[in-house]
Formats: structure tokens, C-alpha cells, sequence
């Protein structure tokens, strides 16, 4: 008798899922581009409300410094939007016409999936598909243009849905936006970037506690993220033409003396605060109001040095060889 393993049988209907949905969605983008032919939707009203991004490697303390700002009464924030890993990466690198069924069907999947963040979080899918056809209906954009175009006007939707004013300030926490932080920066003049920065061998330690799909198994991997983070956070630090409008905070100085460090944050954002306000919000943010906490759970222990009690000498030697010199730059001693 033959008999079926689970997990192969519900892989390959998860590949015939995303098989049909891909169908689908090249299907609708088809329909999409007809239309931006003929009937383009209004575009929203152009927001006043300053952004500011946080930014760093996953596991670096990034959730724990929105909790931070989220903590203030002018800032607006939520999920993690992804917004240039979903819209810019799919477009720019698959190009017109794939690049737009690819979006959507990275679209479709996380709400299909009802994943926590993305773009199904922020929007429907209907305001979204008004806003794709707007980006269709300009052929004479780059892929790059058209992309960052579709991306500023998304934020435009959700900060008038939002009824977001000048005087509010709106918080992306999207870890791997660091990747497109420069782009981020000469495309939105009145933004800002939050790097979030940790002790590398505590981020192996989180990634490996926090079991996800997402988070890599393997600890060679895990220390690539966090060099290649540790580098690009270099890069954004010596460029001249974004100075002053990035502003690094270490997971290990937030713990030491939180007070401090949120002042410095509060301050960087451009928003009001107090002496009192700022030790209310260092007391709301912190760890022990989570009733979720530990292995296994986003939140977990908001300790310094754990990796002590975890890593074997194998890994504190493979994280030497693969890191180096770079851990002295960006702070740390081995």
C-alpha cells in the first residue's frame, strides 16, 4: 500500500495555490492594464505627515523601538508594511507586464495567508487595485519610477484614511526597509530613518528562540543577515547627502539607560516630550507589560548577552570568522 507523507501532499497544494493564484492574478493584471487605458481613478490627496522608518536587522529590537514611539499621541503606526519588498523589488526586478502580476499575487497570498503585516493590513484590496491601475496608466515611467509613484501614493491613501495632519508623525517599523533606506530618503525629503542596532550574536539567538518560517535555521546564515545589516548601516552612516536624517540607536544602550536614549529618539523624530513623558513611556513600552513573552513568541526575553548561555564554541568561532574586523566598527568587542 502507498502511503502519503502530510507534509509533501499539503506542499504540493500549496503549489497548486499559488499556481492557480498566479493564473489569476496575470489574469486580473491583464484587465487592470485595459483599464488604465480608459478609466483612471482619482489620485489621493498628497499627505503632510512626515514619515519615519525603523529600520535594522530582524531581531534587533526594531518592534521594541515602534512600541517606543507608538507610545507618543501624535505618531500613527501598525504592521509592518513590507512596501518595498512587496511593490518595488517585484515590479523593478520582473519588469512591465510580469512585474504587476507578481505584485499582486504577493499581494493576494498574504491575504489568502491573513499574514499579521503587508500590505493586506494597511488596505483593501479594492483601494489597492485603484491605485495599481493609476501606476499602469504611466508608460512613460521607469519600472523604478512607477514603483516608487504606486509607493508614495499608497502611503498618500492610508495617512488620509487615516485622517493623519502635519502635526502627526507616521512610523514604518519594517526591518529590511534598510535595504532601500537611501531610496526611501531622496524619495520622501521629510523622512527619516530609526537603525536599530544589536549585539550580532544575541540577533542568532533571537532568530534561532523565535521558530518562524521567515527566520533562517542555520547559523552561518543568521550572521550573514546581521553582517550584511552591520554594513549597510555603515554605508547610511558615511553618506553625505542624507546626514543628519539617520539616526542610530543600540538595543544594549536602550536597555542601559532608557530614559536617555528615548529622549535622543524623541528628539531625532521631531516630536514634543517631557521629562515625565518620556520615563511613562519607557515604563509603557517595556518587556514586562507583554503578557506574551519567551521562546517562540515575538516578544522575547529583552536581555542583554544571552548569547552566553547559548552559543557553543563552534558558533562563537564561526561568528568571529564570519564577521571580524566589523564587529569593532559598528561598536562591539568580542
Amino acid at each position: 500500500m502507498r502511503t502519503v507523507n502530510p507534509k509533501r501532499s499539503n506542499q504540493r497544494g500549496a503549489k497548486v495555490n499559488r499556481r492557480e493564484l498566479r493564473q489569476q492574478n496575470h489574469a486580473l493584471a491583464e484587465v487592470l492594464m485595459e483599464r488604465a487605458r480608459s478609466d483612471v481613478p482619482d489620485p489621493p490627496a498628497a499627505s503632510v505627515t512626515p514619515k519615519l522608518f525603523v529600520v535594522g536587522c530582524p531581531r534587533s529590537g526594531t518592534t521594541w523601538v515602534r512600541d517606543i514611539l507608538a507610545e507618543h499621541p501624535m505618531t500613527l503606526t501598525g504592521r509592518e508594511t513590507h512596501m518595498y519588498q512587496d511593490v518595488f523589488a517585484p515590479l523593478v526586478n520582473a519588469g512591465r507586464p510580469r512585474g504587476w502580476g507578481r505584485m499582486l499575487l504577493i499581494d493576494d497570498e498574504h491575504r489568502h495567508r491573513g499574514t499579521g503585516g503587508h500590505l493586506q493590513a494597511w488596505l483593501d484590496r479594492a483601494s489597492l487595485l485603484d491605485l495599481i491601475v493609476r501606476a499602469m496608466a504611466d508608460e512613460q515611467s521607469t519600472e523604478e519610477q512607477a514603483a516608487e509613484n504606486l509607493i508614495s501614493e499608497i502611503y498618500d491613501h492610508i495617512l488620509a484614511t487615516w485622517g493623519a495632519t502635519a502635526d502627526n508623525l507616521f512610523v514604518d517599523k519594517t526591518p529590511w526597509h534598510l535595504r532601500y533606506a537611501r531610496r526611501i530618503l531622496r524619495r520622501f525629503p521629510d523622512a527619516k530613518v530609526i537603525e536599530v542596532l544589536r549585539d550580532g550574536r544575541d540577533v542568532c539567538v533571537s532568530m534561532e528562540k523565535l521558530d518562524r518560517a521567515w527566520v533562517p535555521a542555520d547559523r552561518e546564515t543568521q550572521i550573514e543577515r546581521w553582517v550584511e545589516a552591520a554594513k549597510l548601516g555603515i554605508e547610511l552612516a558615511a553618506d553625505d547627502e542624507i546626514a543628519g536624517r539617520v539616526h542610530r540607536v543600540r538595543y544594549e544602550d536602550l536597555r542601559a539607560d532608557g530614559d536617555y536614549e528615548i529622549t535622543r529618539l524623541l528628539a531625532f523624530a521631531g516630536i514634543e516630550h517631557s521629562p515625565i513623558s518620556v520615563a511613562e513611556i519607557n515604563a509603557a513600552a517595556d518587556f514586562s507589560t507583554h503578557a506574551r513573552v519567551g521562546d517562540g513568541e515575538h516578544r522575547r526575553k529583552g536581555i542583554v548577552g544571552d548569547w552566553v548561555n547559548e552559543f557553543s564554541p563552534a558558533d562563537l568561532a564561526l561568528f568571529k570568522e564570519k564577521v571580524g574586523d566589523l564587529f569593532g566598527e559598528v561598536g562591539y568587542e568580542y
